[in-house]
Formats: structure tokens, sequence, C-alpha cells
């Protein structure tokens, strides 16, 4: 029987990385508050998370395989915005907007609702399929839709310099309007948001904001341009809005760099006291 690796990563290590300290991640788990280091390489990670039926017509890995050719991309063009690059070129913003889609839907907040909603996939042969293989159905067939939903709008780039971001096991924030109709918008999270926040690194997170804000006749050829897109310096107010939205979108576990435990929002729950 073939050994396949049981560690599967939800959220990409190259991306952790922007939040550790010589491989080393300060973890918060939600549960209960604890506070503890782990190494980047078994953080966001679950066992088997992304494994297929032993008889996929890709084979058991092949939602990790396509993973890897994704957050490949995706790590070039994050380290471009790092090293100072913006706004992005067309394509850059094509495949950065594909990979924040594919966050949003490989986590297991995605996969949770999926679970929680009921549905039922059936495979060719009309047999039902699995949680995993729905869910890689899902990811294969909804992040390609959800793509434009990110590129028609105007990008803010927010740089800190004395204030730093956190991040989860779900880094995406879909931030809904006052008015938002959650049974009549379910699963278009991207379609209406207000905004979608994404921390690129503690010290740079990614604003989406409503399209709705810019008008035109060609808009979105120009919103793809980037004609839209600037750069904002980080604020008090850009950084708690950030950092609780995090929060409230994190699943099991919030992560920071070890210096950073002062940013995580007050409403996580704290460590229990040791007593003497």
């Amino acid at each position: 029987m073939p050994d396949y690796p049981k560690r599967h990563h939800v959220v990409p290590q190259f991306y952790l990385r922007g939040f550790a300290r010589s491989e080393q991640l300060t973890a918060v788990r939600l549960s209960d508050g604890r506070r503890f280091s782990t190494p980047v390489h078994k953080a966001a990670s679950e066992n088997h998370f992304y494994r297929l039926t032993p008889d996929h017509c890709a084979g058991p890995l092949a939602l990790e395989s396509a993973f890897s050719l994704v957050e490949g991309d995706a790590a070039t063009i994050l380290k471009r915005i790092i090293d100072g690059l913006w706004p992005l070129c067309f394509h850059d913003r094509q495949q950065l907007s594909f990979f924040i889609a594919a966050q949003l839907l490989r986590g297991p907040r995605y996969r949770d609702a999926l679970e929680a909603s009921g549905a039922i996939g059936t495979n060719g042969d009309g047999s039902a399929m699995t949680t995993t293989d729905m869910h890689a159905h899902q990811i294969a067939t909804l992040a390609e839709d959800w793509m434009p939903q990110l590129m028609d709008r105007p990008w803010d780039l927010v740089r800190f310099t004395h204030r730093s971001l956190i991040t989860s096991d779900s880094p995406v924030s879909s931030i809904p309007p006052l008015d938002y109709d959650a049974g009549r918008w379910a699963g278009a999270p991207f379609a209406v948001a207000k905004e979608v926040l994404y921390p690129v690194s503690r010290k740079l997170g990614l604003m989406m904001k409503d399209k709705n804000q810019i008008s035109g006749m060609d808009r979105e050829r120009r919103a793809h341009l980037g004609i839209f897109d600037q750069i904002r310096p980080g604020t008090v107010r850009l950084e708690q809005h950030f950092n609780r939205s995090t929060a409230e979108t994190a699943t099991k576990h919030l992560f920071h760099h070890p210096r950073d435990a002062g940013f995580v929002p007050p409403n996580v729950p704290e460590p229990p006291q040791v007593r003497s």
C-alpha cells in the first residue's frame, strides 16, 4: 500500500513564513486561548485533509498536487509585493485572485460549512461523493467563478511600520454589507462583500474594496489594470480592523510572529491562569 504523506496544510507554508521568526510561529488555540510555539511545517495542517478516495480518477493526492502549482505562482507574486512591486500587472492580479479565492474554499471553515449544509455530490457512476471529494469538486468549480469578483475591485496595499498583522487557518475575510441577506446570498461571499481582507505578511495587508466605489463604463478594465490601486500607511484603526476580522473568521487557530502577541484582539480567549 502506498505510503502517502499524511500532513496536509490548509494554509501554505511559504505564506506562514511571513509571520514567523526562524521557522517558528506563536499559535493561539481558539477553544481555550492556549498560546504555544509551533514550527511552520506543523502549523495550519490536518492529517489526510485533502486525501481523495483511492480510486479517484486523478489519484488520491490530486488536490494536494494541484495546490502546489497554484502556491508556487502565488509565492512568486507575494514576494514581488513584499519587495515593493505595486500595482500588479494583469496576469499577476489574475493569479493572486485565483489563489485567494482557492484559499477561502480550501480551508476547514468552508469544509465545515459544506458538511453543515447537508449537500450531497454524485460521482459519474451515480455513487455518493465523500465529503473530501465533494470539497475538491467545489474548489475546482468555484475558484475560477469567484476570481473575477476579486479582480473587479480597487485594491489597497496597507503597509504597517509600528503595528503588525496576525493570520489564521482561514486567513481570507469577506466582510458583508450591513444589509446582507444570508439566505439570498449564500455561497457568494465575494460577489456582495463590502470588502475582502487578506493579511499578506505581518507588515502588509491587502484590502479589496467595494467595486461600487469606482465608476465609468470601462471600470472593470481599468480595475484589472490596477488603475485604482494604491498604497496606504497602516494605522491603529486598520490594524485592529484586519486583526479583528482575521480572528472572527479563524476556525481553530490564530498565528502570529513571536513578538506580536499584543496585536491579538482582546476578545480572543485568554490562556487560563496558572496557580502558584
